[in-house]
């Protein structure tokens, strides 16, 4: 079945999504030069993130939901 790859996909594309440091702003982060303000910007901003998560995780979810089903109903 096609959708196990996709939910491997998807599962794959959250970890990394989760790895991203979505900071944003001043920050003088950098331990050895702590007399210089650093202005970090993300590609992708932390709400962004999460909801492109949530949504990765229903679609994951309805894509488990539909392989359980098939799984209750297939006789071998």
């Amino acid at each position: 079945m096609e959708d196990i790859f996709w939910m491997s996909e998807m599962k794959s594309t959250i970890a990394a999504l989760k790895k991203m440091d979505c900071a944003e702003g001043r920050s003088n982060r950098d331990r050895f030069r702590m007399e210089s303000e650093v202005v970090l910007t993300s590609e992708i901003s932390l709400v962004s993130r999460n909801q492109e998560i949530k949504m990765l995780e229903a679609k994951i979810e309805e894509i488990q939901d539909k392989l359980d089903t098939f799984n209750a109903t297939t006789e071998i």
